[in-house]
């Protein structure tokens, strides 16, 4: 699922911040699930910027999934997760690691 999203800073914040933390209306978001089952949600925001590539996160709960839970939101999503134990996760590990030393 993808969809426009918009981050604004708490009251006071904007002060002590730049750019995107300033706060921003043009974001993305998007929201899925890299396996069916188990159940591999991630996340993703992407905030576009004037003159500059745009300001990227990505987070998960864990590349090993969530067996049996289709609660999206039942888990924290993470941008620091542990290594993966199982060979699915191993499996995305391996893909993720085509695009990025940071797994």
């Amino acid at each position: 699922m993808v969809g426009r999203v918009a981050f604004e800073a708490v009251e006071g914040s904007d002060a002590k911040y730049t750019g995107v933390f300033k706060g921003s209306e043009d974001g993305i978001i998007r929201l899925s699930s890299a396996f069916k089952e188990p159940m591999t949600a991630g996340m993703a925001l992407k905030f576009m910027r004037d003159g500059l590539p745009s300001a990227n996160l990505l987070a998960m709960h864990s590349m090993d999934g969530t067996p049996g839970d289709w609660d999206f939101f039942s888990k924290d999503l993470s941008n620091h997760i542990e290594k993966p134990m199982g060979m699915t996760g191993k499996m995305l590990a391996a893909k993720f690691i085509s695009a990025t030393t940071y797994v």
